[in-house]
């Protein structure tokens, strides 16, 4: 039996474990889905070749503040490594960074690639959660449970085929015409992920852009007033739920993008040939033929026809992180949830008994930063403070 669980290889699970002390390392497995620890930001990443991060570079996967800047110093990068008031980092020297801290910590050696679809509790002798996966295959059993699990759903318009395929995020994403992209491309989105795909995929073709709203610039996804105590504070000194959702969703910036990024989308080559709507996509029609291609219905009326589309449209925030699993869960161990589905969590991250969660599961607490990297640093402070320092010296 493991001392510890964690639930989910991304940011936040990996950001945790690198950051246990190495007692409880050794006693921990982090179970996920993918074969390798940050899988989905290492696929996000490599198709939009970001060149630079949008996080400071203060921000890694350890929660020391000058590890990257130290990282790039004594590996001697020959480019400018951070730029800016922020010291925005180069996107190859954050994963090399990542990746230099996953294989110092031996993460690999505590990884199980499989899909939990349910978690029930044990009471004997000791209290113990038991980890199951298909078909009800119990795969392992842990005396705590961190649930570090990202959104799993997508923003996606009306259609009539599926067209999940054509999101930017997702693992089957693919274009039908990259031999050339003569016959165009359509983006769908206005934020960060919209405009790379326009800068990476849209340099040297026509293209069109789609978004509800204008695009505006600010320096982070979030309120950066949140990281800090003081609003820390006051969010959490809201105790209605409602309201709590409220300022998660004022205080975050979809639709946003960095000046860096705006000044490579303004320098695209043949500016003529691409065109901006700010209208919303109301429905995507299919037309298999020798040459498929896509209608999108626009809610001003317009139609446009294109053969390669791309959703850059983000996650469905609305809906809960894996709500099927979260669901399994509170009826196994009798947690509580709130009526959106999100789990009920306490201000040391606790849902229940020894399970506790981070990242978007957890942002009732940890505000509208929960889901960055910075929110997983919060995180582990807190659970350091209240669970991981206590299971040290009963060690």
């Amino acid at each position: 039996m493991y001392t510890l669980c964690i639930i989910g290889g991304g940011i936040q699970g990996s950001s945790l474990y690198v950051n246990l002390p190495p007692k409880i390392q050794a006693r921990t497995i982090v179970i996920d889905k993918h074969p390798q620890a940050l899988h989905m930001f290492l696929q996000y990443y490599s198709r939009l070749q970001f060149y630079r991060l949008r996080s400071p570079g203060t921000h890694s996967l350890s929660i020391n503040r000058r590890s990257l800047l130290e990282y790039a110093k004594d590996h001697s990068y020959p480019d400018l490594p951070f730029i800016g008031k922020y010291m925005l980092p180069l996107t190859s020297l954050f994963l090399a960074h990542s990746r230099s801290l996953i294989e110092a910590h031996k993460l690999h050696h505590r990884w199980m690639q499989a899909t939990i679809k349910d978690i029930k509790p044990s009471h004997s002798p000791t209290p113990y959660y038991k980890l199951y996966s298909d078909n009800n295959t119990h795969i392992c059993s842990a005396r705590y449970v961190i649930l570090a699990l990202g959104n799993d759903s997508f923003s996606i318009p009306p259609s009539d085929c599926d067209i999940r395929h054509c999101h930017i995020l997702d693992r089957h994403f693919s274009l039908q015409g990259t031999a050339s992209l003569q016959d165009g491309l359509t983006i769908v989105g206005g934020g960060m992920s919209a405009h790379q795909a326009a800068v990476h995929y849209g340099r040297y073709c026509r293209f069109n852009i789609i978004a509800h709203k204008k695009s505006y610039i600010t320096h982070f996804d979030s309120d950066p007033s949140f990281i800090g105590p003081k609003g820390l504070c006051t969010y959490r000194n809201i105790h209605a739920y409602s309201e709590r959702k409220h300022v998660l969703k004022s205080r975050r910036y979809p639709g946003s993008i960095n000046r860096v990024l705006q000044e490579e989308f303004d320098s695209l080559p043949m500016r003529k040939h691409r065109s901006q709507y700010i209208d919303r996509v109301a429905y995507v029609h299919y037309t298999k033929k020798q040459s498929p291609y896509y209608t999108l219905l626009l809610e001003s009326g317009k139609k446009i026809q294109t053969k390669d589309l791309i959703l850059a449209t983000g996650f469905a925030h609305h809906q809960t992180p894996h709500k099927q699993l979260i669901k399994a869960i509170a009826d196994s161990c009798n947690f509580s949830l709130y009526n959106d589905g999100y789990p009920v969590v306490d201000e040391y991250l606790k849902w229940g008994g020894g399970m506790y969660v981070i990242g978007a599961l957890g942002e009732s607490y940890l505000g509208p930063v929960a889901r960055n990297i910075i929110g997983a640093h919060l995180a582990f402070k807190i659970l350091n403070t209240y669970l991981f320092s206590t299971l040290c010296e009963h060690h």
